[in-house]
């Protein structure tokens, strides 16, 4: 296997994309997307081929449906910052929900 090419059958490979796609709900996150289809990617934010040391990086991968990960293909760097943006939001959403318990927990002391 050449340099910068994937081993889909990597254990390291198989653990990422399995974390990616439970991270994001084994859906494709571009917004408005509402494809049903089962055949998903988990996409590098980073492009695989030159950026070795975060290939298995679980925040450097995001779940899109075929026809999104189609349309990014050769165009990873315009999206790069779409991406990470769609990711920054989930955390965003998260921190809120975790003040919100904490608030509660208070307010029932």
């Amino acid at each position: 296997m050449g340099l910068g090419q994937r081993d889909y059958r990597n254990p390291r490979y198989i653990t990422w994309r399995k974390a990616v796609y439970k991270r994001d709900g084994y859906k494709c996150r571009w917004p408005g997307c509402k494809c049903n289809s089962k055949k998903i990617n988990a996409h590098h934010i980073k492009k695989w081929a030159t950026h070795p040391l975060m290939r298995f990086i679980v925040s450097n991968g995001i779940t899109l449906c075929w026809e999104h990960h189609e349309s990014v293909r050769g165009k990873e760097d315009l999206y790069e910052r779409f991406f990470h943006e769609i990711l920054c939001q989930d955390l965003i959403k998260k921190i809120e929900e975790l003040e919100k318990e904490h608030n509660d927990k208070d307010d029932s002391i």
